[in-house]
């Protein structure tokens, strides 16, 4: 629990500093390496995609990854349905990924949404 209180107070002073975009990087190795308390999992995952959309920092790439691995993948297709830029390479990566039958349906409308922000660019 300690872990998550650490990581949710350094995203802050990141913020406060605006130097949220300088530790995005780091944020994407580190983050799926800690010892996350599994009830506070997606508070603290949450607290960090809505960081780096709230400072517009791109971490769609991230957030993918984390999808291929199976690392946070409902959070992480949540992210790039709401904030993933137009992007056909997202869309593609995507939809070659398997993902757990009760992700699927968000994967398709996460798919979906992609490639409607990408017809609209």
């Amino acid at each position: 629990m300690i872990i998550n209180c650490r990581m949710i107070a350094f995203i802050g002073a990141a913020e406060q500093r605006n130097e949220l975009a300088l530790y995005a990087p780091l944020l994407g190795r580190l983050l799926p390496e800690l010892p996350l308390h599994r009830a506070a999992e997606d508070a603290v995952v949450g607290h960090v995609f809505g960081a780096m959309e709230r400072h517009h920092v791109d971490f769609s790439g991230t957030a993918l990854s984390f999808v291929e691995r199976d690392v946070f993948t409902s959070m992480s297709l949540l992210y790039l349905q709401t904030s993933a830029p137009p992007d056909a390479e997202i869309v593609r990566r995507l939809s070659t990924v398997t993902v757990r039958p009760d992700l699927q349906k968000r994967k398709n409308i996460t798919i979906e949404v992609l490639k409607q922000r990408l017809a609209g660019h």
